[in-house]
C-alpha cells in the first residue's frame, strides 16, 4: 500500500505540473456546462410564420395579434394570394404558412374549421416540432372562440420536469460526457507521455509490480473524475437550477464504477499508442461514436435495431440513464441493478485486456 500511495502522489504531482492537462481538467467542464447546455436545445422559438387568407376572414387581425404575442412565433405578414405566400417559403423567409381557404364570416367559427398548414420540412425533426406548436395554437384558438363545449376536460401533470425545461434533461447527460472525456483523454495521454519522455523504461525495470503501476495510474484519475462530476453537479444546480432528488451515494457508486470503465478504456488506448497525439486521436474517434450512440441527443428507442444494440454496449448510455433517473426521479440503487451489472462487466473486461496489454520488463 505504501508503494501505491507514493505512486498516486507522484501521478498527481505530474498531472498538475503538465500545463497541457490543466485546461482539460479545469476549463473544459465550465465551458461544457456554459455552452453545450444552452446550445444543445431542441426547443424551438421564434418560428417565422406567414398567414395566407384566401377567404377574407374578419378574425385574421385577432389571430395575428395572438401570434405576435406568442414567444414561439414571429408573424412575417398576411398574404392574400397563394403565389406570394409560397414565395416566402421558397426564399426561406418563413418556416410555415397557415392557410385559411374559406370565408368563415357567415358562421364565425364553423364546427370543423378547415385550415391548411404548409411547412418547410428540410429538417424533419424541427418541422415536426413546428407542426406540433402550430397545431396546438390553432386548436386552442378555435376552442376558445367556438360556441361548442369540449366533450371531455383533459387535465395533465408533468412529473420529474414540470417546466419542460430541456436543460434539465441535457445537463445530467453533459456531466456524463464531461467525466468520460476527462477519464479517457487524461489516462490515454498519461502512459503515452511516459513513453515520449522516456520514463516508462525506468518504471519498467523498477521493482514496482504491474498492478501497482496500473493502480498508481488509475486512482489519481478516479479522484479527479469524481471531483469534476460533483463540481459539475453543483455548477448545474447554481447556473440552471437542476434538481438532485436522489441519493448522492447512488451517484457516487455508479460514478466510481463508470470511471473504472472509462479509465480502463483510456489505459488500453495508452498501452497501444506510441505518442500523446496518437492516443488523443484514437480516444477522439471512439468517444465521438460513443456520444452519438449514447442517447444524449437522440432517442435510443427511435434508432434502428442494429444501432440500438450498439448503444446498449456503450457504457456512456447506461450512466446517462442512471444520472437522469437519480437526479430527476430519485430512483433507488436496487432498481438500477441492470445498468450496474453491465458497467461492472464492461469494466472488468476492459481492465483485464488493458492489464494484459501492458508489457513490463522484469
Amino acid at each position: 500500500m505504501r508503494i501505491l500511495f507514493i505512486l498516486i502522489i507522484k501521478e498527481l504531482k505530474q498531472i498538475f505540473r503538465n500545463k497541457g492537462m490543466l485546461p482539460i481538467i479545469f476549463v473544459m467542464p465550465i465551458l461544457q456546462l456554459l455552452i453545450l447546455a444552452n446550445a444543445a436545445n431542441y426547443e424551438i422559438k421564434n418560428v417565422n410564420i406567414a398567414i395566407l387568407d384566401l377567404g377574407k376572414n374578419d378574425f385574421i387581425p385577432e389571430i395575428s395579434a395572438q401570434l405576435n404575442a406568442n414567444n414561439y412565433f414571429t408573424l412575417k405578414g398576411v398574404k392574400y394570394d397563394k403565389a406570394s405566400a409560397i414565395s416566402l417559403l421558397d426564399r426561406g423567409e418563413v418556416d410555415a404558412i397557415i392557410a385559411f381557404q374559406h370565408n368563415f364570416s357567415a358562421q364565425r367559427m364553423p364546427t370543423t374549421p378547415q385550415v391548411q398548414l404548409i411547412i418547410n420540412t428540410i429538417d424533419g425533426a424541427s418541422s415536426g416540432i413546428v407542426l406540433s406548436y402550430i397545431s396546438g395554437f390553432i386548436e386552442q384558438y378555435f376552442a376558445q372562440n367556438s360556441a361548442m363545449k369540449p366533450l371531455i376536460n383533459l387535465e395533465y401533470t408533468n412529473k420529474f420536469n414540470s417546466k419542460l425545461d430541456y436543460k434539465t434533461v441535457m445537463v445530467p447527460g453533459i456531466l456524463v460526457i464531461l467525466v468520460s472525456l476527462i477519464g479517457v483523454f487524461l489516462t490515454a495521454m498519461n502512459i503515452a507521455r511516459e513513453k515520449e519522455i522516456g520514463t516508462i523504461d525506468q518504471l519498467n525495470v523498477s521493482p514496482i509490480t504491474k498492478l501497482q503501476f496500473i493502480g498508481g495510474k488509475l486512482f489519481p484519475m478516479l479522484i479527479i473524475g469524481l471531483g469534476e462530476l460533483f463540481f459539475g453537479i453543483i455548477l448545474g444546480r447554481v447556473l440552471y437550477g437542476i434538481p438532485f432528488a436522489g441519493n448522492p451515494l447512488t451517484v457516487i457508486t455508479f460514478a466510481i464504477v463508470f470511471l473504472f470503465v472509462m479509465l480502463s478504456f483510456g489505459l488500453l488506448i495508452s498501452t497501444k499508442a506510441d505518442s500523446q497525439q496518437q492516443a488523443m486521436l484514437i480516444a477522439y474517434v471512439f468517444l465521438v461514436v460513443f456520444i452519438m450512440f449514447s442517447g444524449l441527443f437522440t432517442s435510443i428507442e427511435s434508432m434502428p435495431i442494429w444501432a440500438n444494440r450498439i448503444s446498449q454496449a456503450i457504457p456512456i448510455t447506461h450512466f446517462i440513464t442512471v444520472m437522469r433517473s437519480v437526479m430527476l426521479k430519485a430512483t433507488p440503487l436496487h432498481l438500477l441493478y441492470r445498468e450496474l451489472l453491465i458497467l461492472l462487466g464492461t469494466g472488468g473486461l476492459l481492465f483485464t485486456v488493458a492489464t494484459l496489454s501492458y508489457k513490463k520488463s522484469e
